[in-house]
Order: C-alpha cells, then sequence, then structure tokens
C-alpha cells in the first residue's frame, strides 16, 4: 500500500520516540494497531457488502430469467437474450419489406406485359375482322355490281 523504505520507517520511528516518549510509546502503538485494524474491518465490511449487492442483482436477473421460461414466454426470453436491441429483426423487416416490393414489382410487370398481350390480340382480332368485313363488302359490291 505505501512505499516505505527502512530509512523512513526509521526516521518516522525517532520522530515518534521524541514525540511521544519511550513511556507511553507502547501504548501509542497499541492504539493506532486498533485503528489500522478497525479501518481495514471496515473497509472488508463494505467490499463484501458491495459483492453482496452485486451478487443479488445477477441472482434477480437469473431468477427472472427462471421465472420467464416458467411462465412459457420462450418468444420473450429468447429474443431478449439473442437479439437484446433488436438488430436482427430490423434487418429481416428490411428484407421483408424489399422482397414485398420486388414481388410488386414483378405482379406490376406481369400486369403490363398481359395487358400489352391482350391489346395487341386484339388489335390483331380488330385488324382480321376488318378485312374479313372489307373482303365481304367488296365481295358483296361486285355481286351487286354483277346484278
Amino acid at each position: 500500500m505505501f512505499d516505505f523504505g527502512w530509512q523512513e520507517f526509521l526516521v518516522i520511528a525517532f520522530v515518534l520516540v521524541l514525540v511521544v516518549g519511550p513511556k507511553d510509546l507502547p501504548k501509542v502503538l497499541k492504539t493506532v494497531t486498533k485503528y489500522v485494524r478497525n479501518m481495514k474491518q471496515m473497509a472488508s465490511e463494505f467490499h463484501r457488502g458491495i459483492e453482496k449487492m452485486a451478487d443479488e442483482a445477477d441472482l434477480k436477473d437469473v431468477k427472472q430469467s427462471f421465472n420467464e421460461i416458467k411462465n412459457k414466454n420462450f418468444d420473450k426470453t429468447i429474443q431478449s437474450h439473442l437479439d437484446p436491441e433488436n438488430e436482427v429483426t430490423k434487418a429481416l423487416q428490411q428484407a421483408k419489406k424489399s422482397a414485398d416490393l420486388a414481388n410488386e414489382k414483378k405482379d406490376v410487370e406481369d400486369t403490363l406485359k398481359y395487358i400489352a398481350k391482350e391489346n395487341t390480340e386484339d388489335s390483331k382480332n380488330d385488324n382480321e375482322k376488318n378485312k374479313k368485313k372489307t373482303q365481304k363488302d367488296s365481295e358483296d359490291n361486285l355481286s351487286s355490281a354483277k346484278v
């Protein structure tokens, strides 16, 4: 704790003998030792109290986990342990939105292709009908001209 060498202890002992005196020195050393022992004991009690509080906090978390499992709240328990910040869930939702947009885009493209195909078929049918009608009209004109 303190970095005292033998020279420092010698100086402190000499000053202590001069200040206190040789008669009262054992009493002073005994009193100082008693106070140091009390301070160490208080520090160790404080340390144990802090460790106990930390252990209780850890035990509360474990107890809460067991209670969640006991209550069969597995989804919430698994989510809280595996993905506490919901990063995976957010990524999956974003991927799902992208996939949904891609599917919607494909559906729109398919619909447009289908409509275009129908329009081209309708226009072909209309052209064929117009040709047949024109041929029929021309045949009718020819037959009425012959008569």
